[in-house]
């Protein structure tokens, strides 16, 4: 009997939790960088699972930042946010074209900017900073401002 993908096996352990990419899993999937991590990192918008050592998966530790509101993104969006807390470690292409490609992204609507905006605030202010320079945290306060009394 053939063990199940990995994604089956995500699918199965995070059923109702948004998760993503982490590390260079997550700069690969956005095409910053070619690394291939021998082992998944997986980020979770709640608590993780424990890592079992039958699949070959670890989940992000974020220390006790365990606060972050990543439940309505997709894994792109959390791949972004992944990459901009660690930047100058994941990212291996040129800097003018790793923005490029997120902005792309975003302009795409593969990555949405009022999801990534609405999640902002518990994220570390590297990773605000980066979407700032990403226009993104315009949006949200476009969509506050538009639909206040």
């Amino acid at each position: 009997m053939t063990p199940p993908a990995t994604s089956q096996i995500l699918c199965h352990l995070l059923k109702g939790v948004s998760y993503g990419p982490s590390s260079y899993g997550a700069a690969n999937a956005l095409g910053h960088t070619s690394q291939v991590p021998a082992r998944t990192v997986i980020a979770v918008s709640g608590r993780p699972p424990r890592d079992l050592d039958s699949v070959a998966v670890h989940f992000a530790e974020h220390g006790g930042r365990r606060g972050l509101n990543r439940q309505p993104l997709n894994g792109t969006e959390i791949a972004v946010l992944e990459v901009l807390e660690s930047w100058e470690d994941l990212v291996e292409i040129g800097e003018d074209s790793a923005w490029r490609r997120l902005r792309s992204m975003i302009d795409a609507a593969s990555v949405r900017a009022d999801a990534l905006a609405s999640v902002a605030r518990t994220e570390p202010k590297v990773v605000r900073t980066g979407l700032e320079l990403l226009g993104v945290m315009g949006t949200f306060r476009q969509n506050t401002v538009t639909t206040a009394p």
